[in-house]
């Protein structure tokens, strides 16, 4: 503030002595100077803390036993949904990004070297119907880290663990590491992680899992490799910008499941199914079906093959590969644009 009142005199004294100059040139420059001191005295407030939500439709997810309807008309409970995010990337309107800096914070974020991670949690397991998959009860559902503040024309958040963090005894982890064991999302396959972890319920007994991570693996821990890796890039790119000193992310699980042939089909629920999306090979997965995994594979950048597997391609706002922007908006929002209700209790 100090800084502020000494330019501003300043300003006022060659503003007043003008004439003391030889050219106006001169006079000119010199008050160009010192404003531009000025707008330098005034950083924009650094981000220290960016704000996830998830949603399905215009209802806050939630454990309990609330109900959500699909596209498709099915009507589900939530019994998870949890995902890791390993990178966070703000565009200028130049193109050039900046990257969010993931601070440590126990149970959810973690750094090793120059790679990280976190942990989203919008479920309580125990909790309703979101039964206990997880060593943790408790939610999260923000990224704390640094980064400078300000508005920025695009989001680009990466789903994912890094593959050098991917691919590790689990049992050699902290007992506040977010890739401990115990957090139910691990699976055996060379050690590897669930990136994402939804699980939906028509009834208690019949779940449909959407289980994401690195397949077609090779090797021994802690030198493994995977034919996919499965880490979808999703963009959000909101109108007028994305205000770090405001904005809340939020992830529209609605978005996920749809499809042109709406949604999720009723066929993965029914007594006694528990059908699964876990993209392998064509994205079949445990009892599951290229039917009711490709779609939303699609949905998430990722685009359904041959055996051979999958490639990445970018979420962009446009939509996914030959997916019409008209009809269908992308998984990630911002909070000011949407109205989200939450259940009664």
């Amino acid at each position: 503030m100090k800084l502020l009142l000494i330019l501003v005199s300043l300003i006022a004294v060659l503003n007043c002595n003008a004439g003391t100059f030889k050219k106006e040139d001169d006079n000119g420059k010199q008050r160009n100077l010192l404003l531009g001191a000025i707008v330098l005295s005034q950083p924009t407030t650094p981000l220290e803390q960016l704000n996830f939500k998830a949603v399905i439709g215009e209802h806050e997810v939630e454990c309990g036993n609330h109900t959500y309807t699909l596209p498709g008309t099915q009507v589900v409970q939530i019994k998870d949904f949890r995902f890791f995010v390993e990178d966070v990337q703000f565009v200028r309107n130049d193109g050039s990004k900046v990257p969010f800096k993931f601070t440590p914070v126990e149970e959810y974020q973690a750094a090793e070297g120059d790679k990280q991670v976190a942990l989203l949690d919008f479920t309580k397991a125990g909790f309703g119907a979101c039964t206990g998959t997880s060593d943790n009860d408790k939610v999260n559902t923000s990224i704390r880290g640094t980064a400078p503040g300000g508005i920025y024309k695009k989001v680009e958040v990466t789903i994912g663990v890094p593959k050098e963090m991917n691919h590790q005894d689990p049992s050699q982890r902290g007992a506040n590491h977010p890739l401990r064991s115990g957090t139910g999302m691990g699976w055996n396959w060379q050690a590897g992680y669930k990136y994402m972890r939804i699980e939906l319920a028509a009834t208690p007994n019949d779940t449909f899992k959407l289980h994401l991570g690195s397949t077609n693996c090779t090797g021994t821990i802690p030198n493994v490799s995977c034919a996919n890796s499965y880490r979808p890039t999703l963009v959000l790119e909101p109108k007028g910008g994305f205000d770090t000193s405001k904005d809340t992310i939020v992830f529209d699980g609605k978005e996920l499941f749809s499809n042109a042939n709406g949604g999720v089909p009723t066929s993965a629920f029914g007594p006694g199914q528990s059908l699964s999306c876990m993209p392998i090979g064509n994205g079949q997965g445990n009892n599951g079906t290229p039917t009711t995994c490709g779609p939303i594979l699609k949905n998430l950048g990722l685009n359904p093959g041959t055996q051979a597997g999958f490639s990445n391609t970018l979420v962009t706002e446009t939509g996914v590969g030959t997916v019409n922007e008209t009809t269908r908006q992308p998984i990630l929002k911002v909070l000011r644009d949407i109205t989200i209700h939450k259940h009664e209790h």
